[in-house]
């Protein structure tokens, strides 16, 4: 909001909280009150209800003309809205296999004029507007995904171009970054350590069962 100039001015006040428990009341209270009376008892009704009636008689009751004329908004010529918008999600360090993890998703990072591979490197990710992923190294992109994760090579994307792709594509998705299941270990062992039997111990508890039978 500083970057765009935009001022916000939160409503603190009692005053403006009673205003707007006041509007909260009219919609809950009384709309509800004219459906009832009107005989509503459809959505579609009250959705017509509301455009054609409600708004129009609140807003001619409550509306007050501005002091000054014209229009208070402003354009947003020479920002770059995909930029100031985006999402950092922080540093990531490239593991061995050249990959960044962020969001549950797998990014496989290609090789770069830059360098072969970035591994144990620090490298930042960015989600932007239109769900695709950015990542840079030293403020440099060495790749560009679309929101399941893919690159853009890999779906025929430009690199300038939007991150979405036809609903088929997401069916490429790659696989989400899920812990591996804990074993199930029976109440009787939890106490001990869990280890892996070997045939001759499997064959010396096999025994000692029979006899006990």
């Amino acid at each position: 909001m500083d970057r765009l100039g935009v001022e916000m001015i939160p409503g603190y006040s009692p005053q403006a909280r009673g205003r707007g428990e006041r509007m909260n009341g009219t919609w809950q209270g009384r709309l509800v009150a004219e459906l009832e009376h009107a005989g509503i008892r459809d959505v579609a009704s009250a959705k017509a209800y509301i455009q054609e009636r409600f708004i129009p008689a609140m807003n001619g009751r409550f509306t007050v003309d501005a002091k000054e004329t014209g229009s208070a908004f402003v354009g947003y010529e020479g920002f770059d809205l995909d930029e100031i918008f985006l999402i950092r999600h922080g540093e990531r360090v490239v593991q061995n296999d050249n990959t960044v993890q962020a969001q549950g998703l797998v990014f496989q990072i290609e090789k770069s004029p830059s360098r072969e591979n970035f591994c144990k490197f620090v490298v930042d990710v960015f989600e932007q507007l239109d769900g695709s992923y950015r990542i840079e190294w030293k403020g440099r992109v060495i790749g560009r995904y679309g929101y399941h994760g893919l690159s853009f090579e890999e779906l025929g994307l430009s690199p300038g171009g939007p991150g979405k792709v036809k609903k088929s594509e997401k069916e490429k998705r790659r696989k989400s970054v899920t812990p591996a299941p804990s074993p199930v270990v029976p109440r009787a062992l939890r106490s001990v350590p869990t280890v892996a039997l070997s045939s001759r111990e499997r064959g010396d508890r096999r025994r000692h069962s029979e006899k006990c039978q």
